[in-house]
C-alpha cells in the first residue's frame, strides 16, 4: 500500500453520486474554505455533506462522513499525514470510497446539471499525482476476521520456541554461565576471572542461572520482547491494519527461523530488545517534538546496550543521534545532549561496583588496552571468518534483507527520519563488525534497523500475484536454514524424554563426547581443572574455572596474554589441564612459554581425537 499523505489545509468535501446502493459516495476537496479547527465539529449537512476537521491532539486533518441514505453512523478517518503532494490516499475503516479531484468553487447553489457533472467527474479515474483513493472498507465487519492467522502464526511460534528450548549450552555460554555463577560465589571479573566482554552478559547468567532450559526460556522471551518492541515502535506508522496485528509475530518469527543453537543467549541477540526500544520511546509517533522524558529513557537504554557492549551502544546511539536530527524542528542539540548524558549513567553505574570491588584499573586495561591488543593480534580478523559470517546472516535473512534494500533505495528522496537512522544503524554496525573478529552471530545486532526497514517496506508492496510469488522464492534460504535444525530436532524426539535431549545434546554440541573423555581421563569433582578448548567440559565435570583466563579465546590472545597464562597456570598449578586438538597448533605457535611450563610441571597421561591430557606431577 503506498504511503499517504494529508491534503493542505483549506479543503472542503463536497459529494458526488455514488454507486452500490448507497455503500460509497464520491466527493471533491475544495480549497476554498478553510478547514475547522476543533475536533467536534458542527453536525453534517442535511445533505450529509463530508466534512474536514483538525484534530487538536495531533494537529492532523481528518474526514468526517454520514450517509443518510444508507443510515450509517458518522465515522471518523485516521489521521492524513506525511503530505506528498495536494492529495494523498488516506485508509480509512468504516468511511464508504472517496475520490477527491481539484473543482472549481461553486459561486451558486449546486444544480442537478452540476451533480451529475460532478458524478461523472468522480468515475473517471484520475491519474494518481493528482487524485486520492480512499479504499472501501466494510462498516460491519465480520467477528472473526484475522483471527485466523492469529491462531497460525501463535501455533508455528510456539512450535519454533519448543525448538529453542532443548537447545544445550555451547561454548560460549558455558563460559559466560561459568564466569556468571563464579561472580556471583565472590570471585571479582577482570582480577580473579578474565574476558574481554563488558560485565552485561556475564550478570545476565549469573544472576537468573536457571540451568540451561531456564536460560533458553529467556531467549525465548527476549525474541518476543524484540516482537513487542518492534510493534510498539511500528503500530502508528504502520497503515495496513493486518500487518500491524502481525508486526510482534514477523519479528519475533523472523528471529526463531534466522538463528541458530549458537546465536541465541549471545549479547548481540539480549541487546536487540533495548535497541529497539529505544527508538520505541522516542519515533513511535511521528512529530517534531519528543518530550524530554522520552530521551532520557531512550539514553537509558543505549547505556543497558553498554553495559553488555560498549561498541553496540555507541552504534545504537549514533543511530539514534542521527534520527533526532532529522526528526526534530527545534532543540536538536539539547536533546543529543541529554541523550549521551543518560547513555553514560549504566555504565558509569558499573564501573562504579567495579571500583568497589578494586577493579577499575584492571577493567580499564581490559576494555581499552587488551581488547585493542586482541584486535590486533594475528588471525584475529580472518577474511575467510568475515565472508562465512556475512555469508551465513545474509543468506539466513535474506527474505529482510531484500526488503529492507527495497526501502533503504528511496530513503534519502522521502527524507524519513526513522528510515535514515535504520540506515545508519546498519552502516555502523558493518564498522564496528569491522573492527572486532566478524564472528557470525556479531551480524545479529543489524537484525534491528534491517526487520524495521522490512516491515515498513511489507507496508507499502502492493500485493499482485507475482509480487506474492518472488518473496516467497526469498524466504526459502530462511525456510531451508530452520528446517536444518528442526527437523533433526523432531527426529531425535523433540527434547521430550532424557534419551530424546541426549540425541540433542550430543548432535549441538557434543555433551556426550565430552562426559566420555572426562571418565576416560577419570576427572573427578574434586580435581582443579584448566581447559585449553572448550568450556564445557568444566561444565560437565562440575569443575569451576580455576585459571583468570578461561581458555576459550586462545586464538584471539595476544603474545602478552600467552605468557600471562603460561605465568598463571605455574602459579596456580591445576591438578589436570587439557589442552584441545584445535588449541595445540596455537600453544605451539603462540604459547611457548605455556609449552615449557607443561613440560615442566605436568605429566602427559592421555590422547585422543578430541585433545592431549596432562596430570600434575606428584
Amino acid at each position: 500500500m503506498p504511503d499517504r499523505a494529508a491534503p493542505t489545509d483549506g479543503l472542503r468535501a463536497d459529494p458526488g453520486v455514488g454507486s452500490g446502493g448507497g455503500r460509497s459516495a464520491a466527493v471533491t476537496l475544495r480549497p476554498a474554505i478553510p478547514a475547522p479547527r476543533t475536533s467536534d465539529p458542527a453536525p453534517p449537512a442535511s445533505d450529509d455533506r463530508p466534512t474536514l476537521f483538525r484534530d487538536p491532539d495531533t494537529g492532523a486533518l481528518r474526514v468526517r462522513v454520514t450517509d443518510g441514505r444508507a443510515g450509517l453512523p458518522r465515522h471518523a478517518s485516521r489521521a492524513l499525514e506525511a503530505p506528498t503532494g495536494p492529495f494523498a490516499t488516506v485508509q480509512t475503516e468504516p468511511i464508504p470510497t472517496i475520490r477527491a479531484i481539484p473543482a472549481p468553487e461553486p459561486t451558486r447553489a449546486p444544480t442537478p446539471l452540476l451533480e451529475s457533472a460532478r458524478a461523472e467527474r468522480a468515475r473517471t479515474v484520475e491519474p494518481e499525482t493528482s487524485a486520492i483513493a480512499v479504499q472501501e472498507a466494510s462498516t460491519t465487519p465480520a467477528p472473526h476476521t484475522g483471527r485466523w492467522e492469529l491462531w497460525v502464526s501463535g501455533l508455528v511460534l510456539a512450535a519454533l520456541s519448543g525448538m529453542v528450548l532443548t537447545w544445550p549450552f555451547r561454548g560460549d555460554q558455558a563460559v559466560f554461565a561459568a564466569i556468571g555463577r563464579q561472580i556471583l560465589h565472590g570471585q571479582t571479573l577482570y582480577v580473579d576471572l578474565w574476558d574481554v566482554k563488558q560485565p552485561g552478559i556475564f550478570l545476565w547468567y549469573g544472576l537468573f542461572g536457571f540451568g540451561e532450559i531456564g536460560m533458553r526460556a529467556l531467549d525465548v522471551l527476549m525474541a518476543f520482547g524484540f516482537g513487542a518492541t518492534v510493534w510498539a515502535l511500528l503500530r502508528r506508522r504502520t497503515e495496513s491494519a493486518r500487518l500491524r496485528r502481525l508486526l510482534p509475530v514477523l519479528a519475533t518469527g523472523t528471529l526463531l527461523l534466522a538463528a541458530g543453537p549458537g546465536d541465541f543467549g549471545q549479547l548481540e541477540m539480549l541487546c536487540l530488545v533495548p535497541a529497539v526500544g529505544a527508538f520505541a520511546f522516542v519515533a513511535a509517533t511521528p512529530g517534531p517534538e519528543i518530550a524530554f522524558r522520552r530521551i532520557v529513557l531512550a539514553g537509558l537504554c543505549v547505556g543497558i546496550i553498554g553495559v553488555f557492549k560498549l561498541l553496540l551502544a555507541a552504534v545504537a546511539g549514533v543511530a539514534l543521534l542521527v534520527y533526532l536530527g532529522f526528526a526534530l524542528r527545534r532543540h536538536r542539540i539539547a536533546a543529543g545532549v541529554v541523550l549521551t548524558a543518560t547513555a553514560f549513567v549504566p555504565v558509569l553505574a558499573v564501573l562504579a561496583w567495579l571500583a568497589a570491588q578494586g577493579a577499575l584499573r584492571e577493567t580499564l586495561h581490559v576494555w581499552i588496552v587488551e581488547a585493542a591488543q586482541m584486535g590486533a593480534a594475528p588471525g584475529s580478523r580472518s577474511p575467510a571468518r568475515v565472508a562465512e559470517g556475512l555469508g551465513r546472516y545474509l543468506a539466513w535473512m535474506f527474505p529482510v534483507v531484500v526488503l529492507a534494500a527495497w526501502r533503504s533505495a528511496t530513503a534519502w528522496r522521502r527524507r524519513d527520519a526513522l528510515d535514515l537512522a535504520m540506515i545508519a544503524f546498519v552502516l555502523l554496525d558493518v564498522v564496528a563488525i569491522a573492527t572486532q573478529f566478524a564472528w557470525w552471530y556479531q551480524w545479529y545486532f543489524a537484525s534491528a534497523p534491517l526487520v524495521v526497514l522490512a516491515l515498513r517496506q511489507l507496508d507499502v508492496v502492493r500485493w499482485q500475484p507475482r509480487t506474492a510469488v518472488v518473496l516467497g522464492l526469498v524466504c526459502l534460504p530462511m525456510l531451508a536454514h530452520a528446517g536444518s535444525w528442526a527437523l533433526p530436532t523432531v527426529l531425535d524426539g523433540g527434547g521430550l524424554t532424557a534419551a530424546s535431549r541426549e540425541r540433542i545434546d550430543e548432535r549441538v554440541a557434543d555433551y556426550s563426547t565430552i562426559r566420555a573423555e572426562l571418565a576416560a581421563a577419570d576427572v573427578q569433582p574434586t580435581d582443579s581443572l584448566y581447559v585449553l578448548g572448550d568450556p564445557l567440559y568444566n561444565r560437565l565435570s562440575g569443575t569451576p574455572l580455576s585459571v583468570r583466563f578461561d581458555g576459550w579465546t586462545y586464538d584471539l590472545m595476544s603474545d602478552d596474554q600467552w605468557s600471562e597464562v603460561a605465568r598463571e597456570v605455574a602459579a596456580v598449578h591445576p591438578s589436570v589441564i587439557m589442552v584441545s586438538t584445535d588449541a595445540a597448533g596455537w600453544v605451539t605457535d603462540r604459547g611457548p612459554q605455556v609449552r615449557e611450563v607443561l613440560d615442566r610441571d605436568y605429566v602427559q597421561y592421555r590422547t585422543s581425537d578430541e585433545g592431549t591430557w596432562y596430570r600434575l606431577r606428584s
